[in-house]
């Protein structure tokens, strides 16, 4: 995924699914400590992680995985 469709992602958490701005920094922080060269992986376990600490629900965890197979 390209640095400009992960923009676009995170657009999508914030606006589609209504995620604060708080949690999607918590999330990066998280990815970051637990894969801090893995990069291109980034997106999809950004919704894994806000949804492991309760910041997405599962249904918005699904449409997030949608969202991804379309880009």
């Amino acid at each position: 995924m390209t640095y400009t469709d992960y923009i676009r992602f995170v657009r999508f958490l914030k606006v589609d699914l209504e995620i604060s701005e708080r949690a999607i920094a918590l999330a990066e922080r998280v990815y970051k400590r637990i894969y801090p060269l893995e990069e291109n992986q980034r997106s999809n376990l950004l919704s894994i992680i806000l949804w492991q600490h309760g910041l997405l629900t599962i249904e918005q965890l699904n449409h997030s995985f949608v969202w991804l197979e379309d880009v």
